[in-house]
């Protein structure tokens, strides 16, 4: 799916979005309406979940998107 796709069907089932080449363990993003924007929740909970997610040219292109979380 590309980045547009993923991202309603992500909104639609109350979901995350993330892509197959981002890994094994990948985070989920979760794109809203907030002055957070696009919220990075990272698969190890140990670490910190980062707000205002930046897509390079790639991620925007991409088309190994799917709905995930």
């Amino acid at each position: 799916m590309n980045i547009r796709e993923v991202t309603l069907k992500a909104q639609k089932e109350g979901r995350g979005m993330t892509r197959k080449s981002y890994g094994f363990q990948p985070p989920i993003l979760l794109p809203t309406n907030t002055e957070k924007c696009v919220i990075v929740i990272p698969f190890n909970k140990k670490k910190i979940k980062l707000n205002r997610w930046n897509p390079n040219l790639d991620d925007l292109l991409a088309e190994d998107w799917y709905v995930y979380g």
